[in-house]
Formats: C-alpha cells, structure tokens, sequence
C-alpha cells in the first residue's frame, strides 16, 4: 500500500494533515531539532476551539487568523493540540545525536522540557532512563526521547513526523544524510501510516541552502535517488566543510564536481555567491544570486526570515538590525518585528528597552479588539518584563489588567505575588500564592511558589503557616532540589 506523504514549508502542517486523514490515537516518531510541544499562549479554551474544529478550513483558522497570533498552533507547539485532542497518544521524539552535548540524555531532557511545557510534578517524576532512552509521561500520553539508533516502536499506529533540521549540526552542515536517515527509519518502523516531512526555512530553522535536504528526503521515499545525486551530495557536503575551515580553493574544486547535476544548481550558486562575498568579488556575486531567483526565487529569503536565522544563531544585534527593516512593511511584520526585537532584549537583559517594544504592541489602536487570551497573555509578558527590570509599579499595573482580562491564568497570580513581595506587602503576596496554589497544585512551579509563600509567612511571622509550607514541599517535592532549600531555609533564589 502507497504511504501518504506530504511536504511542506511549516511543520505545523503535519497536524492538519493527520486531523483531515482522520487520523486518532497515534504514536508520532517525532524526528526533529525541537520539541513543538510549547503550551504558553495556548488555553483551554482555545484548545477546546481547535479540537472542535469539524474542517481544515476552520482549523486554518486557529493557523492564520490574526486574532490568535499567540493563541493559535504553528511550528512551536502544534504537537500540543494534537495531543490535547486525541491525534496523538504517544510520542517518541528522536533527537540529533549532537544536541545533549556532553550532558546525561536524563538530566538534559528534563531540563529542556521544563522549556517547552509547564510542567506537572507527575510527568517530572515520571521521566526516567530505560534501555538508553528517556521514557515517562507528558501531558498524560506516553512520551519518549532518543536517539536513531535507540529508536523503538511497539506500536502499529504510527506516522513519521521529520523536520529537516534535524539533519544539520551547529555549523548547519548535515551530520546524517537524508538517504541515511530514512534507511533508518525503514529499518526501524518500515510501515508508518503517513509521512510528512518539513523544510522549515521560514523563520530561520534551517538555512536556505540547506532546503534540497527536504527534496532529498522526498526523493529517497519515492525511490527516485540516482548514484548522480548521491556523489553530488557528497561533494556539496565535502564544499560545506571546506568553506567552513576557509579552504576556498578547494570549496570551489568540490562545488565544480555538483555541475553535473541540474538538481544542486541553485543550490550551488547560492553557494558560489557567498564565496564571492567572502572575497569581495560584488559582481560576479549579484550574477550568481539572480540565477538563484530565476531558478528558486524560495530560496532568497526576506529580511525577517534573515533576522529569525542570526536570532536562532544568538547574533542579536544582526538580527535587531534587519527587523527594525522590516517593522514597515505591514502589520504582521510590525507586529513580530517588536515582539522578536524585546524577547532578544530580555536575553540581553535590557529590560527597559525589552518593555518598550511590547508596550508599542500594547498601545496599537486595535489592541482592545483582539482575542481576550491573546491581550492578556502580551500584558502578562510585558508585567514579567517590567518586574525583571525591577519597575514594580509598572509591572503591577500590567499584571492586574491581564488578571481583569483573564482571571482564570494561573501564572499571572504566581507572577503578580512575586511584584507585592519586591513591594513588600506581604499580605497581597500571599494572597496570589495561595491563589496560584488552588489553580495548578500539581505543577513543578508550585513547588517553587511554595517556597516563596513559606518566605512571604516568615515575613509576616507567622511561623506555623511557614512550617506547613516547608512540611508540603518535602512531601511532594519529586526533584529534591526545592526540599533542600526548605530544608536549609533557603527560600528565596
């Protein structure tokens, strides 16, 4: 039987394909860079809105509209829908071999889950080592991670889900062929009820000249590689170290070699062209990148595009540099454009530079007619930002417009009881924990807020509600780090 597969630029689209296939209760091999699992913005009931979703065209809503730019899915957390809904009931994330560095595969991937997804004192507790995988519980459905050669499918319900970066290292050169990979995966799990595999050049993930690897991939599964294409790949790859060790003479020698195949021309006068840029040869550079928009106009990226890549890579002042280009151009733009622009700040730690790009998205003329989730979420960051920066009157005002706006947030009361402990009142501080505390008792952070009302009841003198705190973290703390700050009365960070 022919196995359905599908490309495309956003991974996020994997999910609609599976919904419009009907397809439910699946283990994905989620063969990727990254988790796509993040759970900020999403609420219950804009889960709810796209679970219900009865076409693809009303779940492209939930994908493009405007009024949920952080309340819908994309390519950072379509996962998390499709798990919300019933699509996936188990998920196996096999990871490059590069990315734990020279972290324990344990230790790392609990501390890079805890950056996606909120995370519950259950599921934490759940992850444990097994047959060199991480293996445990997320958000209630079997969850996995691994590496390739580590892969294990006990289900006969299961799809591919790849993302082309997997394939690149921190130099964004392939560590593992896509012929490579997807004789892996037939070896491994050699009968997936669908594949769908993304380029996800858009917003920087994947560089544009490394997009063939996506058609390579398609290529291998539809048994169209030729012994032409596979030499010309290792000589393209074989170019790629070359320049990377800035031996260009040889680069070109092995760039030359890929001539013969039509397939890798634009590909390689992407190529060529940076070679003239590095030697300042400015016109043979412009011949080159012409032929690249008359062969593949895909692969000249736009401004934000450029941005998003040196964002990804950490060179921010790059990256601010082009969106502020590209804050013209129309909302959308303008609209990402300050929000990338304060999330690079608060890296920085540039906090008071970081709120004002958000308070440019919150004084917008239409900000009042957006989504409620969407209004409060932005107030709820713009809050964090001015409480890092220790402006606390500010912050406070944010944060309790967010909560008028959408009481039912728990993270908004944790967050507004840190500004009244830096204001010293200690009352209204405790107040919101104990608040935070009814609404998310099971979550890992509780345990952290339990800390600080322990704290918050020290400052009160009110030692027996201390003590009751301190005795709930070392009965339900799973991680043993916040029992031994209790323990020594160390609560504050």
């Amino acid at each position: 039987m022919k196995v359905p597969f599908f490309i495309f630029e956003d991974h996020c689209e994997s999910y609609i394909r599976w919904r419009e296939m009907g397809l439910k209760d699946l283990c994905v091999i989620h063969i990727d860079a990254h988790l796509d699992v993040a759970d900020e913005g999403l609420d219950d009931a804009i889960l709810e809105k796209i679970r219900c979703c009865k076409s693809v065209e009303n779940l492209e809503k939930f994908r493009k509209n405007e009024d949920v730019l952080w309340g819908g899915f994309h390519p950072g957390n379509y996962l998390y829908p499709a798990m919300y809904d019933g699509t996936v009931s188990h998920l196996i994330w096999v990871i490059p071999d590069h990315l734990p560095g020279k972290e324990k595969l344990l230790l790392w991937a609990r501390q890079e889950v805890m950056q996606w997804v909120d995370l519950s004192l259950a599921d934490y507790d759940s992850l444990h080592y097994e047959d060199n995988r991480v293996v445990g519980k997320l958000k209630g459905i079997d969850f996995e991670i691994c590496f390739l050669k580590d892969l294990r499918v006990g289900s006969a319900n299961y799809v591919w889900d790849i993302d082309t970066d997997y394939l690149i290292d921190e130099d964004d050169i392939p560590w593992i062929s896509p012929m490579d990979l997807i004789h892996h995966l037939y070896h491994i799990a050699p009968n997936p009820l669908m594949i769908t595999t993304a380029y996800s050049v858009n917003g920087g993930y994947l560089p544009p000249e490394q997009k063939y690897l996506g058609d390579l991939i398609e290529k291998t599964i539809k048994g169209q590689m030729t012994d032409s294409l596979r030499e010309c790949y290792q000589y393209l790859m074989d170019g790629d170290r070359a320049i990377l060790q800035k031996y260009h003479h040889g680069t070109k020698w092995y760039y030359n070699k890929c001539k013969t195949e039509s397939f890798y021309t634009p590909y390689l006068n992407l190529r060529l062209a940076e070679l003239c840029r590095m030697k300042n040869e400015t016109e043979l550079e412009r011949k080159y990148m012409e032929e690249v928009r008359r062969l593949e106009p895909i692969l000249i990226l736009p401004a934000y595009d450029i941005a998003m890549i040196h964002f990804r890579r950490k060179d921010y002042d790059k990256a601010l540099s082009l969106l502020k280009k590209t804050a013209d151009i129309d909302e959308t733009h303008f609209l990402m454009s300050h929000f990338i622009s304060a999330v690079i700040y608060i890296k920085k730690e540039e906090y008071a530079t970081a709120a004002l790009h958000l308070e440019t998205i919150i004084e917008l003329k239409h900000f009042d007619n957006w989504n409620n989730s969407i209004r409060a979420h932005v107030l709820f960051i713009a809050g964090s930002t001015y409480l890092k920066g220790e402006k606390y009157k500010k912050a406070l005002e944010l944060m309790n417009k967010s909560i008028d706006i959408n009481p039912d947030n728990a993270g908004v009361y944790s967050q507004r009881g840190r500004i009244y402990l830096k204001m010293e009142k200690y009352e209204n501080a405790a107040r919101d924990f104990r608040k935070y505390l009814r609404k998310k008792p099971d979550r890992l952070e509780s345990m952290e807020v339990r800390l600080l009302l322990a704290f918050t009841y020290r400052s009160l003198d009110k030692k027996g509600m201390e003590m009751r705190e301190v005795r709930r973290i070392l009965k339900d703390d799973t991680t043993g780090f916040y029992s031994m700050k209790a323990r020594l009365g160390r609560y504050m960070r």
